[in-house]
Parts: structure tokens; C-alpha cells; sequence
């Protein structure tokens, strides 16, 4: 018992709620939220997309890399981006998180 109540400590300890905040504020402020991923998680990005859609928000999502370039280039300031990477994987992704 003493373990798991060590873990759950722990884990109290590494939540930060600010984070938390300042991405719910951003997803107030943006007009579009754009969704980048790659092949192996265009389903969960689907399913989100169609949650967000439910509440009557504009969502994009590009399916494969040429997408992803057009849509970057035609976002803005009223755009919130999303990208669901697994270790960067994607090559456009990996593009975006070079120096």
C-alpha cells in the first residue's frame, strides 16, 4: 500500500495545471484548429475531429504530407495547430522541429 501511495504522490507532485490553462485559453482564442499527424494515428485524429466538428468548430485535418505543406501555408493567427507525432516520426513534422 505504501508504494502506490508513493506513486500517486509522485505523480501529484509532476502535474502542473498552468500548461493545462494556457492551452484552454489558446483553444478559446482560435477561429480554426488545424490537425497534423501521420498514417498511424489518423484515426484517433479523425475521431477528434469529428468531436470538435459536433460543437460547431472549424477543423482541418491534412491526411498525407503535400496536405500538411498546403495547409500550413495558408494557417494564421487565428489557426491552433495540433500535431500528434509518435517520437517526431513524419517528415514534415520532423522539418517543423529542426533548428
Amino acid at each position: 500500500m505504501k508504494e502506490y501511495q508513493s506513486t500517486l504522490t509522485d505523480q501529484k507532485n509532476l502535474f502542473d495545471l498552468y500548461p493545462l490553462y494556457k492551452a484552454s485559453k489558446a483553444m478559446r482564442k482560435a477561429k480554426v484548429f488545424d490537425l497534423y499527424t501521420s498514417a498511424g494515428n489518423l484515426g484517433f485524429f479523425k475521431n477528434f475531429q469529428f468531436q470538435l466538428q459536433e460543437i460547431g468548430t472549424d477543423v482541418y485535418m491534412a491526411e498525407n504530407d503535400y496536405e500538411q505543406i498546403l495547409m500550413a501555408a495558408s494557417s494564421n493567427q487565428d489557426h491552433l495547430t495540433f500535431v500528434l507525432s509518435m517520437e517526431g516520426r513524419g517528415m514534415n513534422i520532423q522539418k517543423s522541429l529542426m533548428p
